[in-house]
Order: structure tokens, then C-alpha cells, then sequence
């Protein structure tokens, strides 16, 4: 799993005297929005769009990231995206799920076409339950229960093309429900788990297919998924 460079002392110590973001560099600004989500252990949210322009994500990203900026719940959105999977990663300002649908539509919205969406990819953490056939995250505070599912090729927010064409699902994603839900049947009751995949939003709630897992052991550094 990829995870973002430290920061610098000066970076620090410019974070703690909340210097404002526009006196460092894009990457710098990407360092001190990481350190803000890891003090509130909030994993970044990754959005998949497309851009119809004919240079790709790697130069039309401005306008998809003030649009992703004015969703509602988010706080803030790095400056740089993956040109090569096609996602922007955002980090919310509550522990809660956004409404997809209304992000969608307001995000197609204020871009007018200039960019298409994908879906959405969470990670979430939090005990499990296993009634029958179904596993599902307990609901907190902050967000109701998830239902946890296989993933499906289609829902996977990271594009991974081959001569224009998808490719398939690598073993170890298209496994993973599968391996998790016999890791929990032999794990202990009260073990929390931290699992990521594309989430979705139907009639009976939300619904989360698993594309990796693994226990949370208490420690938290902002991950951008295996990607």
C-alpha cells in the first residue's frame, strides 16, 4: 500500500501554527491536508472521474477539484490526482457517509460535462456482524450500518486498462470477500476490521464491496489504497 512522505519539520511546525496552505507547494499542501486527516483518522475518500478533455486527468484537474472541494462534507481535496487509475482523493470533515447521489449530480452539475463519474471508494472500520448470509459493519454514532458484498468488476473506481479495455479483476480483489468472510468466522467476536472497496447507495442502505481488508490494530497513517 502506498502511503504519503512524512512532513518536514518546517512543515509541522507549519501545520501546528495553522500557516495557511497557500504559502507551500501543491505537494507540500498534499503533505499538511495528510497530517490533518491522520489527527482526525480519517482515510482519504477516492472519487473516479473522467475527463473529456483530450489531455487527461494529468492536466484537466482543476476544474474537477474545486467542484470536488464544494461537495458537501468535504474538507478538503488533495492537489494531486492518479492519471493513471483516473480518481481524486477527498477527506470529509465528519465520520459519517456522504450522499452519493447528491454528490454525483452536484458534481456533474457544477463541471457541465466536462467530466464524467465513476462511483465512489470508502474505507471503513468498525466490528462486524454475521447474520445468515449477511456481513455487515456495525452502525456508530456517525453512520449507519454497511452491508458488505463481493466485488464486482464494474464498481471498481480505479480504471485498470489494457489497449482501452478493462482488464480483469486481479486474484487477490476478486478473493477478498471471499477470504474475509472466512477470516471472521475464526476470528474473535470483538475484533475490529478496516475494509475498502467501492460503496454504493440503494433503497435498503448503503453497501460496500470489498476490494481489500485487513484488522485494524489501532494504528492509523492515511493509505491511498493499494494504488
Amino acid at each position: 500500500m502506498r502511503i504519503l512522505p512524512p512532513l518536514s519539520l518546517a512543515l509541522r511546525q507549519s501545520f501546528d501554527l495553522n500557516i495557511p496552505l497557500n504559502v507551500v507547494s501543491p505537494a507540500e499542501k498534499d503533505a499538511v491536508i495528510t497530517a490533518r486527516a491522520e489527527s482526525a483518522r480519517r482515510s482519504p475518500v477516492v472519487v473516479g472521474i473522467n475527463a473529456t478533455c483530450s489531455y487527461g486527468l494529468a492536466t484537466c484537474y482543476s476544474g474537477a477539484r474545486g467542484a470536488l472541494g464544494r461537495l458537501p462534507g468535504v474538507q478538503d481535496v488533495l492537489h494531486h490526482a492518479s492519471p493513471r487509475y483516473s480518481v481524486a482523493y477527498v477527506f470529509l470533515d465528519n465520520d459519517g457517509l456522504p450522499d452519493l447521489s447528491q454528490w454525483r449530480d452536484e458534481f456533474l452539475r457544477a463541471t457541465n460535462g466536462s467530466y464524467g463519474w465513476r462511483g465512489v471508494e470508502m474505507t471503513l472500520t468498525g466490528p462486524i456482524q454475521h447474520i445468515g448470509e449477511t456481513i455487515s459493519l456495525l452502525a456508530t454514532a456517525d453512520r449507519p450500518a454497511v452491508t458488505l458484498a463481493a466485488l464486482k468488476a464494474a464498481h471498481k473506481v480505479h480504471l485498470d486498462l489494457e489497449n482501452g479495455l478493462p482488464r480483469p479483476l486481479p486474484i487477490e480483489e476478486s478473493s477478498a470477500y471471499e477470504r474475509f468472510a472466512a477470516q471472521i468466522s475464526n476470528a474473535p467476536a470483538q475484533t475490529v476490521w478496516r475494509v475498502t472497496g467501492p460503496i454504493m447507495q440503494t433503497m435498503g442502505g448503503f453497501v460496500l464491496e470489498i476490494r481489500d481488508f485487513e484488522t485494524n490494530d489501532g494504528a492509523f497513517a492515511v493509505r491511498q489504497g493499494t494504488y
